[in-house]
């Protein structure tokens, strides 16, 4: 009976703790991948709208700024003249690119170029709206989040970064939780443990005091320092 006080209040706050780490766990696992999808796509407004900002018809006078922005933010870029002609291509400008066929039963990869994918979105790009949807590369057996708008001076800019890269990040971070998520559980568990019998000597002298005072035991005063309830 002595230390029953001290045990619901360690089993209380320890309950508090590991609801906290599961909840949080279940929210991250259920909302930290569309959370990083939706970043990304931010990511790719915001890329359009530098790109926007510095290119003047010259990709050749950016290529240093382009490339950085590839680096930095694991982007494919591609712009398209007017005619449909590549100006410049973050693939094919450090090596030659010869696509394999695609498998039988599945639709071609041409589909999925830039080309094909400013052609069949033509109408709604012209009307300046920004294209933003997901497809599947045939080809790398991978999905991508692609980017298609239209440039001020009216050449066409196509961003595509991949799928797997988000789904990564999502894996790290739910690993990286669950590490922590343990050893929160397993600190806050001694914590509580100290900080209960600590919480609780008080209310267990005052017991005992109680209980002599009973017998007419008189001798024993209570000893805390604290100034609280």
């Amino acid at each position: 009976m002595k230390s029953s006080v001290k045990l619901k209040l360690f089993a209380l706050m320890s309950g508090l703790i590991v609801f906290y780490v599961l909840l949080s766990g279940f929210l991250n696992n259920q909302f930290l991948g569309p959370y990083y999808f939706h970043n990304k796509k931010n990511t790719l407004i915001e890329s359009y709208a530098l790109i926007n900002r510095l290119y003047r018809g010259d990709p050749l006078k950016e290529e240093l700024a382009l490339e950085k922005l590839e680096r930095t933010q694991g982007l494919h870029i591609n712009i398209l003249d007017r005619n449909f002609r590549v100006k410049y291509d973050s693939f094919l400008k450090d090596r030659e690119f010869r696509p394999n066929p695609p498998p039988r039963g599945r639709p071609p990869e041409s589909r999925n170029t830039p080309e094909a994918l400013i052609k069949a979105k033509l109408e709604e790009v012209k009307r300046g709206r920004t294209i933003i949807e997901k497809v599947r590369d045939y080809r790398l057996n991978t999905d991508f989040v692609y980017l298609l708008g239209r440039l001020n001076n009216g050449d066409f800019l196509f961003l595509r970064t991949p799928v797997v890269a988000i789904q990564e990040s999502v894996a790290i971070a739910n690993n990286f939780f669950l590490i922590t998520g343990l050893l929160t559980i397993i600190i806050g568990t001694i914590l509580v443990f100290i900080l209960a019998g600590r919480f609780t000597r008080p209310i267990r002298e005052l017991k005992e005091i109680a209980r002599r005072m009973a017998t007419l035991d008189f001798s024993q005063k209570y000893t805390g320092k604290t100034r609280d309830e």
